[in-house]
């Protein structure tokens, strides 16, 4: 017969193993993304670069895992090419991976950052200037997660690149919703 303390060391063992195989963290914190957005050649500031953050929720079980959107925010630098791109914050019990981001602007390559590499680079996203035809092939990547009021930014500078490929934007902007 099991006393009541190995029954808790069970209990524990258990709860353990679920956590761990579902990838869930007990605490995470997903600071902000803070940074400043630079042309590579001449090293000025790239004013209004669209920042599109998003988050992945993990579903890992013994057999594998995938992973799904769980929110999406695009900012826009400033003048300065300066950007913040406000993190979740702590999170407790969460299967939610911390911050990816698409650095996008019409007329140059696109950059995926993480604070990683953000912090490899002392805060600064250097972006390359881009031919139209290299373009056509490098659209940046669709984002899901969040609202489209969320999203707006980024899918209105993907718009500014398709106009300068000759291509039809996605949408209509000049009309009201």
């Amino acid at each position: 017969m099991m006393t009541h303390f190995l029954k808790a060391i069970v209990f524990a063992g258990v709860i353990g193993a679920l956590a761990s195989s579902t990838a869930c963290a007990p605490i995470m914190y997903d600071a902000d993304l803070v940074g400043k957005v630079i042309d590579a050649e001449t090293e000025k500031p790239i004013p209004e670069t669209v920042i599109m953050g998003s988050w992945q929720k993990r579903h890992t079980t013994l057999a594998g895992g995938h992973s799904e959107a769980y929110d999406a925010l695009a900012v826009v630098a400033d003048k300065d090419g300066e950007f913040r791109l406000p993190g979740q914050g702590f999170m407790f019990f969460t299967s939610v991976g911390p911050a990816g981001a698409t650095v996008f602007k019409a007329g140059y390559d696109y950059v995926i950052i993480n604070l990683n590499k953000l912090h490899a680079n002392d805060g600064v996203v250097k972006l390359h200037k881009i031919s139209k035809k290299r373009m056509r092939r490098r659209l940046p990547p669709r984002h899901n997660g969040g609202t489209p009021e969320k999203r707006e930014p980024y899918v209105r500078e993907i718009d500014k690149a398709r106009v300068m490929m000759g291509l039809k934007p996605s949408r209509d902007w000049s009309r009201k919703k």
